[in-house]
């Protein structure tokens, strides 16, 4: 496993919850939102980002992603 972030993060900021090592870093996102399990984070659909280093385990060529995601309506 190359990553793994849980994204259940109270107090801001993604960086040391990968168990392989690989960190990330969170912008401008909502932390301690309620989830399904524990707490989740907030993406706002404008400016809200992760981001992940350039690694070579990242770089092994064909990879998998997965992500539960709750999608609101648009207020706009």
């Amino acid at each position: 496993m190359a990553g793994l972030w849980h994204l259940d993060d109270i107090g801001g900021g993604l960086v040391g919850s990968s168990p392989s090592g690989v960190d990330a870093d969170a912008f401008n996102l909502g932390y301690a939102q309620p989830g399904i399990f524990r707490n989740a984070v907030h993406f706002n659909g404008s400016g809200a980002y992760a981001s992940v280093d350039d690694t070579a385990s990242l770089e092994a060529g064909v990879f998998s992603v997965a992500v539960w995601v709750r999608p609101e309506a648009s207020t706009s």
